[in-house]
């Protein structure tokens, strides 16, 4: 699967911008405000936003943004990166309280990291759900950094049943990936516990047209039934595309057919506000100070 699935795209070009390892932490946050709440919850998220701008540098921020659902009132989501686990900490430090009014105004919250292997033990310290990028994790960070960060971002849970079959596949399609220049990201973050083995897939396009490209690599798969082999079945999907992006980008992955009809919860689409903070290209890696939570 492997060799045939690499052998998909042929590279008629040298990439410009060639892809490396993905070091990138993740934050991965979703809440459904309780009815009646959903300004307090925005109002708390924009402040959020805003403290983590004022100490981006200091806390190595790779990139902030806001988003909103594009069909369900009251959900909300983030879009966030960082540079290490000091940076993390200090960040949860400076929106404590806001986390905390939101936690009292939500349904549903759901925040959980995906990070390399270098960085999962400092977080999991935190006591914070992580899932640990595989090392076939790809990304192209300067791409994202000349973009300010305004890209089209896919993530997607799948619930494993056959590891290896799993890695075979979708490393195939990671290592794909590092010949589509405008694929910025391709990793894959795992959690095993006691019901099982879960992935997490993070994607990024520079547009809804390279998402798009991207898909028509992938639909021999999706048309083959890879997908729905016994390895793995895919609950949901989460789009996250820039405001004035949404509507092309609601034609490539279509709510009614294509990628989102295998997944069993269906895809969520989220606007990104343009207000995105993107740390600037060529910027210094930033560790940050120690802080006490």
């Amino acid at each position: 699967m492997l060799r045939a699935f690499t052998a998909i795209i042929a590279v008629s070009h040298a990439i410009v911008d060639p892809a490396v390892p993905d070091d990138t932490i993740e934050m991965i946050f979703r809440v459904k405000a309780s009815p009646g709440k959903e300004g307090w919850v925005q109002d708390m998220i924009q402040q959020i936003h805003d403290i983590t701008v004022a100490n981006a540098e200091s806390h190595g921020v790779r990139y902030f943004g806001q988003a909103s659902s594009a069909f369900e009132t009251g959900l909300f989501a983030t879009r966030e990166g960082y540079m290490s686990a000091v940076g993390v900490k200090q960040h949860l430090v400076d929106v404590a309280f806001q986390l905390d009014v939101i936690r009292a105004n939500a349904d549903d919250l759901e925040l959980f990291f995906t990070a390399p292997a270098s960085e999962t033990e400092a977080l999991q310290s935190l006591g914070y759900d992580v899932w640990t990028l595989a090392d076939y994790s790809i990304h192209r960070p300067n791409a994202i950094a000349s973009l300010s960060a305004k890209f089209v971002g896919v993530g997607a849970l799948y619930v494993i049943t056959d590891r290896n079959d799993f890695d075979e596949v979708f490393g195939g399609i990671a290592q794909t990936s590092e010949n589509e220049e405008d694929t910025l990201q391709f990793g894959i973050a795992f959690k095993e516990n006691a019901t099982g083995t879960y992935a997490y897939l993070r994607e990024g396009y520079t547009d809804p047209a390279a998402d798009h490209t991207h898909y028509l690599a992938i639909k021999p798969l999706i048309d083959s039934g890879e997908f729905n082999r016994g390895w793995s079945v895919s609950p949901f999907s989460r789009i996250y595309a820039m405001e004035e992006q949404m509507v092309e980008e609601l034609t490539v992955r279509s709510p009614t057919e294509g990628i989102c009809t295998i997944k069993t919860e269906g895809c969520d689409f989220f606007a990104v506000k343009d207000d995105i903070y993107s740390k600037p290209l060529g910027a210094g890696k930033s560790e940050g100070k120690e802080v006490q939570v």
